[in-house]
């Protein structure tokens, strides 16, 4: 093993490690500006359960069960699994709670290039739905050369930006959790709620900056996905003079140049519709 080998490993260990502990301290900070009483609580219950009575019941368990070699290579593998837990159940929740970000690359393509070049390319793939589809077809079949997704970086960021915007989310609902939790407790409403207030004023601005860095390296990793956009016509070397966008394409690729790039959705009317349906559906096959 070289030396880049070993930098190579080093950095996957680190990209693997920080996110996750990062957010725990995160969760931490919050839970105990949002709630300290509640805080206090947890803490004196986890302070409980790792007391020394605890503590040799469960190196007795341990010596019984014949881990007492391997404990140290247990409890590595439990805080992996746990950092990985974190950081998945984070951005699982987060993406499930609106809004959520979508991006059309064809719309990108279409403000980048000319009606001559999007003519050029359809001319040979007409049977493709849009302009991005086009151009995969071109790539597929050697006659436009692309860079390989793999080695984009535009695209790992905007993937970890968008894992970031998740995150951000599921820290909020955190946060409004634990502000329910101080108000149940505490039986007092105004203190949690302006502790809540301020840290969802916070994350918010957390949100935005995260969010216009997703759109530049969306758009940067369209950009860069497509090599020699200007040459089309001589790599593709089936177009001439006459080949023209049909009037069909023409409004098509217009109203993507109009239209928006990107999108923030939540929970559309068709998601809701299908889910009490489905819902209903069920409660209705279980009377029967």
């Amino acid at each position: 093993m070289n030396f880049a080998q070993i930098a190579a490993a080093v950095k996957d260990v680190w990209d693997f490690l920080w996110p996750p502990i990062a957010l725990i301290v995160v969760l931490l900070a919050i839970t105990r500006a949002v709630a300290p009483k509640t805080n206090v609580v947890l803490a004196l219950w986890l302070r409980a359960r790792l007391d020394s009575e605890h503590q040799a019941r469960m190196n007795e368990i341990v010596d019984r069960v014949g881990l007492g070699k391997t404990l140290a290579a247990t409890f590595i593998f439990i805080g992996v699994f746990a950092l990985y837990v974190t950081a998945t159940v984070s951005t699982v929740v987060g993406a499930a709670i609106p809004p959520n970000i979508s991006y059309f690359p064809d719309r990108i393509l279409a403000r980048r290039i000319s009606d001559d070049d999007a003519a050029c390319i359809w001319s040979r793939y007409p049977y493709t739905e849009g302009l991005r589809d086009a151009i995969d077809a071109a790539r597929r079949d050697g006659h436009l050369k692309m860079v390989e997704e793999a080695s984009n970086p535009w695209r790992e960021s905007a993937l970890a930006a968008r894992r970031t915007f998740d995150a951000v989310k599921f820290l909020a609902l955190w946060a409004l959790a634990f502000a329910v939790a101080e108000a149940w407790r505490t039986r007092r409403f105004l203190r949690p709620a302006a502790r809540a207030v301020i840290i969802m004023s916070l994350l918010s601005m957390l949100e935005l900056i995260v969010f216009v860095h997703f759109l530049y390296c969306a758009r940067q990793s369209v950009f860069t996905s497509v090599v020699d956009l200007t040459a089309i016509e001589r790599v593709l070397g089936t177009c001439n003079e006459r080949t023209r966008l049909t009037p069909d394409q023409k409004t098509a690729i217009d109203t993507m140049r109009r239209e928006s790039w990107w999108k923030l959705s939540g929970a559309t009317s068709d998601y809701v519709d299908f889910a009490v349906r489905e819902v209903f559906r069920s409660g209705r096959a279980s009377k029967k």
